[in-house]
């Protein structure tokens, strides 16, 4: 495919209206890259995700990159308990925001499941599920990630234990440089509150005919000596 090929993801900002963020094909490749090696071997996956939500694009393409099977259903599906049980019967990991995985937990529908890994993104993970998760006695490996869509969707993840009282994002994935800034562009030591600022490969070209937004969120690299590198800015 053509180097300069980007894809145009939507995403709502904090005004609730749609952002067109052009993902380059370069970083959907990285991105997808970095979420074989984590959690190879996947034998089948269910899409529990909305195609209009950008968690789909990690699930899509890794999966069939994979030669793995790829799981579909039809959105009421996963509302019914009946349903969903026969579809986490043939899946082996999933991707979903914790709400919904406290759904799953709360009706018991991990057991007898063939879930090994639960991946929580798109929202805080608290404390409070993690318990559920391990007091349910599930065998099941639990992860958090992290990631906007500006920065191909994933940037962060971290496996979570029993024992951990905060609960992290985790570190950077292959090809992604995080960093944590003051407000004068520091780099903050470690337990001082900042800014995440992400870059690497992954880093989207901009917002879609949004010149003004592209020069606010995605400023010049204050650690790179390479011409025109770029870190976002996430607001985080």
């Amino acid at each position: 495919l053509p180097a300069n090929l980007a894809y145009v993801i939507y995403t709502s900002g904090s005004t609730g209206w749609p952002k067109g963020v052009m993902i380059e094909h370069q970083g959907v490749v990285a991105s997808t890259y970095s979420r074989i090696v984590k959690y190879e071997p996947v034998k089948s996956q269910l899409l529990i995700s909305s195609y209009s939500f950008d968690s789909s694009v990690a699930v899509l393409f890794s999966v069939l990159l994979m030669g793995s099977k790829l799981i579909l259903s039809k959105n009421e599906s996963f509302k019914d308990i009946d349903s969903i049980k026969n579809l986490l019967s043939i899946s082996d990991i999933i991707l979903c925001v914790p709400s919904y995985y406290k759904f799953l937990l709360e009706n018991n529908l991990l057991f007898n499941s063939g879930i090994s890994k639960v991946i929580m993104a798109g929202e805080k993970l608290d404390k409070s599920l993690v318990n559920l998760h391990y007091n349910r006695g599930v065998c099941i490996n639990l992860y958090n990630e992290y990631g906007p869509t500006e920065n191909s969707v994933w940037s962060t993840v971290t496996e979570v234990n029993p024992e951990e009282e905060l609960i992290s994002i985790g570190k950077p994935i292959n090809n992604v440089n995080a960093y944590i800034l003051d407000t004068s562009m520091n780099l903050c030591a470690i337990g001082v509150m900042g800014e995440i600022f992400l870059g690497g490969v992954q880093l989207a070209r901009g917002y879609l005919n949004r010149s003004d937004l592209t020069a606010e969120k995605f400023i010049p690299h204050p650690f790179s000596t390479v011409a025109g590198d770029r870190i976002y800015r996430t607001g985080d």
